[in-house]
């Protein structure tokens, strides 16, 4: 008797632990929403600038990046400024872009750019063999320098953020500014 009350008990509670879970997720009480002007991404990305890399006599650096937000887009982009010091002509400027994916590394907490990719390259007169090699060289730095920026970190002090970090449920740029919405 003691033992068929008890497992009613047991099943009472976890139906009531059902419902609450249930209404805390479907209010909102373990989202949490972060939101990322320009300003705010130009600033945390300018703190991995500039970056540059040399391959054999050619070296290319990439500096003054300028996030560029599309709306709708799951990316975030940046024009970057290229200058290309190459045997025989001196030193190119131009302008390079690129972008990345927007991620949520919930086992981390944290909001990053990753899988950063070289998209246009700008130089005027360059000829094509020292072209191909600024090209390579660019795309190289992004990969490596711009594929792991944080944008921000969970407080895992913070009992709505520490239980928000379990999923991503959007990202998206609207009105310039870039919205994460993670949480149950």
């Amino acid at each position: 008797m003691v033992a068929n009350h008890r497992t009613k008990n047991d099943a009472i509670f976890g139906l009531l632990l059902i419902c609450m879970t249930t209404v805390a997720c479907g209010s909102g009480l373990l989202r949490k929403e972060v939101v990322f002007t320009r300003a705010e991404l130009q600033s945390k990305v300018e703190k991995s600038f500039p970056v540059e890399k040399k391959k054999r006599l050619v070296k290319v650096e990439l500096s003054n990046p300028d996030i560029l937000l599309a709306a709708g887009s799951e990316r975030i982009g940046m024009r970057m400024q290229i200058v290309a010091a190459v045997p025989g002509l001196g030193t190119v400027t131009g302008t390079a872009e690129a972008d990345g994916d927007l991620v949520y590394r919930s086992d981390q907490g944290r909001i990053a750019i990753t899988d950063t990719q070289l998209r246009q390259l700008h130089i005027a007169d360059v000829p094509e063999v020292y072209h191909k090699t600024i090209e390579a060289l660019a795309a190289g730095l992004t990969k490596k320098y711009l594929s792991d920026v944080t944008l921000h970190t969970l407080n895992q002090d913070d009992f709505k953020e520490s239980l928000a970090k379990l999923l991503l449920r959007t990202i998206a740029v609207e009105d310039g500014r870039v919205v994460v919405e993670i949480g149950l």
